[in-house]
Formats: structure tokens, sequence, C-alpha cells
């Protein structure tokens, strides 16, 4: 999905949290370090892709349980089914963390 973070006089900015929220996404994949520190600030998880870990845009952010890193397009998919699977054994309302990590197979 592709919004209208940046705003102008005739369309307000929106946040790529609220983004999230008005169509009740909780996982956000984003290049840029600043929208997922600002996505996990705001409760949801965030997967910081960083392709083949050449974008040195976005080195200044470590993954916390929240907001982890995606080197390739699979291990960002391996990481959003860990995380379902997760959500979907844990109690409603539980934490929405990332599993721990596991090596790639």
């Amino acid at each position: 999905h592709v919004g209208n973070h940046w705003g102008t006089d005739a369309v307000a900015r929106v946040s790529k949290p609220e983004m999230c929220k008005r169509i009740n996404a909780s996982v956000l994949i984003d290049d840029s370090s600043v929208y997922c520190v600002e996505a996990s600030q705001h409760g949801l998880n965030a997967i910081l892709f960083d392709l083949d870990g050449a974008y040195g845009w976005n080195q200044d952010c470590s993954d916390t349980s929240s907001r982890v890193r995606a080197r390739s397009w699979p291990e960002a998919v391996r990481l959003l089914l860990a995380l379902r699977d997760a959500q979907a054994s844990s109690p409603a309302g539980a934490d929405r963390s990332f599993p721990p990590s596991q090596p790639s197979s």
C-alpha cells in the first residue's frame, strides 16, 4: 500500500503509522529506519528492508522485539510468517513481538 506521507497545502500529511492503522496493517516494511522506528513507537511491528545489507542510509537502526532487519524479500516473508505463527499461538492481547531470530534455511 502506498500513501501520501509527505503532504501538501491541499492534502494533509499522513504518517506511515497512521496509514497502517487506516488499513488495519500490523506490520510496516520499509527501507527507512526513521519510518520503522516511528512505526514501532506506535505499536506496530516493522521490518527494515536492507537488500543484501547494502542500504547505507538505514544502518543506524538496531533490531528490537518489534523491529527487525530483512536483507532479502524471502527473509521478509519468513519474518512475516514467523510473526503470524507466533501471534496465532498466543492468547488474544498477548505480546506482538517478533519471535527470536532463527537461522535462515
